[in-house]
């Protein structure tokens, strides 16, 4: 006898030759006898069905139930967002084939049936929800966990970065080689190679962000310890300094002004723990921070297991449930972390430091060991799904059940070391207190000294250290004279605001801007107000201006920023800071006069004769030392092409951006482009077809870019030679630069194949980040025929470098 199972087999294949039956070209008299046995088999298998309706319900049954058990073993939304594309349809139409199978007359089949479907789609429904909940929260955790980790390698790069300057700073490296085995073998670069590594498993936009931050670092500081080895101290004085082109510049060594920020490190008794016969070092408490402002006043701050995650000392990635960075304990448990984090202010205990160590390398040993067995995952079944999700996959006993098992036991060991020994809270005070020092310099409070490695945007190239150097000279000359104020002038994007910040991380000075508009007044120039509130009440705080902060402060660069925006009555208003008085007056004080220290800098940028700005008077004018900022050549007159603003976009494009690094004589990029470019030398092993490809992009894109700019000069300074001659409203920019370079990323493998197609898509990506800034009709027609017309060109000849006259005996 046929089981029903075999049954449904069968009408499946009575089915099929049934459809193939009625095809065209099947014989009629083949095709009825066809058809007639298909009618017969299907009498006989209804016949057999009708016998066996409690098994058919039953069978549904079993389907509906096995679903949930299914459902509940989902621990990833992707597995459920399978489920409900690829599985619930087939399970509906499984039970959907077993009703139309039975006949309608089995009625208790047929509502059980739609009872069954009912019951798969409220599974459905309930099942996506929890997932949807689910999904959000587990977002939410790891958004905060990588925020975490983020922070976490922030810390660690910049303590990185503290400990190499103070060796740059004191000459202890005698060449590159030594260098690169000092950072090499520093703790810090392999646990910051670690943290990024997590991190780039959720994020990796930030962990290459971050890459890219401790990269820049470096290179800049071996740039720095390269120069101090070629150029010493200055013999008269013995002070560092900085070399920008052939001019020498003090770097400023007096310490900077640090806020007052106490922070104290405390507890707080939970008096319901209270009571008789329970002895003081028994109670309960919280561990907090006590915060004192200048008024004396005192606030307290909860170190709770919440804040402690948030300053990155923790990975639930890796901990699952374990709870850790405990913060409610006994009296005497605080006592005893109390007392450790005071000792650590002195350096970690040799002891300690040494199970430090131990436990970084053991679990950089084991997430070399989990690397290694993914990549085996990788070659045998494609896309690594995680540790956790392998050890699912492969069941216990398994190698991924075991790597995940030793992995959990030994971070939870170190956690609960970490925990022991306070260093969860001795991080947490230091971030603690790091964060109130950086909220104070972002509100303006004080300034701060730009960091190469924060603007991985940054490049010294060819003319930035033209422009570097005109700049140290005026500002020496100004500092010497105690006269007059340095001014950036140049277009829109020419890269002034980066030019003084450069120069001030450069020479170790803090920068204070202030913007300037056409509603700046006197009062601006001399006070802030801010809002503050006390007991549910607001009220208005007057404070000293940027500028007074700026110039009370020895060492400060002061930068009015676009200072031609704003009214000529306010820039009269500074006309004695640029005189050799270096003074002004406050309106707002009872004529206070506040001096320049003698140490401060001061100078601003413009925008020359651009619209709403107000055009300097003579005796304003005259104060001032200009420098002509340009955007960079880039045509030569020997008929190559320049470096420096293909350096700054390349420094933007993945492909290209770790050999933009290096100083601009040793710079990768830079030999590169002139190889390709400039000698039509494609030898170089660097250049794969990608590279190559984003390189005709940017040669591209600079092309188009020059001529756009030139276009718009022309229309800024009225030198168009005639009605139809091209001008255009919008300057060509750095800014558009970097935003094509960002659409350059994301283009795939297979679209950059064929690089034939560079200087379309170099068009393409100007339409998109340019062409839409212009809104007069006729302009836009305009600038699209030219922009289609406009080609590349590279030169025809190799440039043949000038002999060199011959030496006389």
């Amino acid at each position: 006898a046929m089981t029903v199972p075999d049954v449904l087999k069968l009408k499946s294949r009575i089915d099929y030759l049934r459809t193939n039956a009625n095809l065209p070209g099947v014989e009629r008299s083949l095709k009825g006898e066809v058809l007639d046995l298909c009618d017969d088999v299907d009498g006989k298998i209804r016949t057999v069905l009708n016998a066996n309706e409690d098994r058919l319900i039953q069978e549904i049954d079993v389907v509906v139930d096995r679903i949930r058990a299914t459902l509940d073993g989902f621990t990833k939304s992707r597995e459920m967002e399978e489920w409900v594309i690829i599985d619930y349809p087939q399970i509906v139409d499984q039970i959907t084939m077993q009703m139309k199978l039975a006949s309608l007359q089995q009625t208790k089949l047929q509502e059980h049936g739609v009872k069954a479907i009912e019951k798969v789609t409220r599974l459905k429904r309930e099942y996506e929800k929890k997932f949807r909940e689910q999904y959000d929260t587990v977002q939410a955790n790891v958004a905060e966990g990588i925020g975490s980790q983020v922070k976490t390698a922030e810390l660690l790069i910049a303590q990185l970065m503290e400990d190499f300057s103070a060796k740059v700073e004191r000459r202890e490296f005698a060449d590159k080689d030594q260098i690169n085995l000092w950072v090499d073998a520093h703790p810090l670069s392999r646990n910051i190679e670690d943290v990024i590594s997590t991190i780039e498993d959720h994020d990796p936009e930030k962990a290459h962000a971050l890459s890219m931050k401790l990269k820049i670092g470096i290179a800049a500081l071996k740039s720095q310890s390269k120069r101090n080895m070629e150029k010493k101290a200055e013999v008269s004085t013995g002070k560092n300094q900085v070399p920008f082109g052939n001019f020498m510049f003090n770097v400023w060594e007096a310490k900077a002004e640090k806020l007052s920020v106490n922070v104290v490190l405390d507890f707080k008794v939970d008096d319901a723990t209270k009571g008789a016969g329970v002895k003081p070092n028994d109670y309960m408490c919280e561990l907090v921070f006590k915060t004192k402002d200048k008024s004396g006043s005192v606030k307290e701050v909860p170190l709770s297991l919440e804040e402690v995650r948030k300053y990155g000392l923790s990975n639930p990635r890796l901990l699952g449930d374990f709870e850790f960075g405990k913060t409610y304990m006994t009296v005497g448990e605080a006592k005893k972390i109390i007392a450790k984090v005071k000792d650590m202010n002195f350096g970690l205990m040799p002891d300690v430091q040494a199970k430090y160590e131990e436990f970084q390398a053991n679990i950089r040993a084991m997430h070399v060991k989990i690397k290694e067995s993914a990549k085996e995952w990788q070659e045998a079944d494609g896309k690594f799904p995680g540790i956790v999700e392998a050890a699912r996959l492969k069941g216990p006993g398994s190698i991924w059940a075991t790597l995940l098992s030793d992995r959990r036991a030994m971070i939870k060991q170190y956690h609960e070391f970490l925990d022991k020994e306070g260093l969860y809270v001795w991080q947490k005070m230091r971030s603690f207190k790091e964060g109130i020092i950086n909220g104070k310099m972002k509100n303006g409070s004080q300034g701060k000294i730009p960091k190469m490695s924060d603007n991985p945007h940054w490049t010294l190239d060819e003319e930035t250290e033209q422009n570097l150097e005109d700049f140290a000279t005026n500002a020496k000359m100004s500092l010497d004279l105690r006269d007059g104020m340095i001014s950036l002038e140049g277009h829109a994007g020419t890269g002034k605001d980066v030019l003084v910040s450069i120069f001030c991380a450069k020479t170790q000075r803090p920068k204070y801007t202030f913007d300037c508009s056409k509603w700046t007044t006197e009062f601006d120039l001399s006070q802030d107000v801010s809002l503050a509130a006390d007991g549910g009440a607001s009220y208005t705080v007057k404070e000293d201006s940027v500028i007074v902060k700026a110039l009370e402060t020895p060492g400060a660069v002061l930068y009015f920023n676009e200072f031609n925006a704003m009214p000529q009555q306010a820039q009269m208003f500074l006309h004695s800071l640029f005189d050799e008085k270096r003074q002004i007056t406050l309106k707002t004080s009872q004529g206070r006069i506040v001096k320049a220290h003698p140490s401060v800098i001061i100078c601003s940028s413009m925008n020359p004769d651009y619209p709403e700005t107000y055009k300097p008077q003579f005796a304003t004018r005259s104060r001032m030392i200009p420098i002509k900022v340009g955007y960079p050549k880039f045509k030569k007159e020997d008929g190559t092409f320049g470096t420096s603003e293909a350096l700054r976009t390349a420094r933007s494009i993945r492909s290209l951006e770790d050999f933009t690094i290096g100083d601009i004589s040793e710079n990768e990029f830079v030999d590169m482009w002139n190889a390709y470019i400039n000698r039509g030398d494609e030898t170089n092993p660097l250049l794969t077809p990608t590279r190559k490809f984003d390189i005709e992009v940017i040669f591209a894109l600079l092309t188009f870019g020059n001529e756009i700019r030139e276009a718009f000069i022309k229309g800024i300074d009225g030198s168009n030679t005639g009605p139809d001659d091209f001008t255009i409203s919008q300057p060509f920019t750095m800014r558009e630069m970097r935003r094509c370079a960002w659409l350059l990323n994301n283009m795939s493998p297979s679209e950059k194949e064929d690089i034939g197609k560079a200087e379309e898509t170099a068009r393409k990506f100007i339409r998109r980040v340019y062409s839409s800034y212009i809104f007069n009709g006729e302009e836009a027609r305009s600038l699209e025929e030219k922009l289609t017309g406009w080609s590349t060109k590279k030169p025809t000849t190799v440039p043949v470098a000038p002999a060199v006259p011959p030496t006389t005996p």
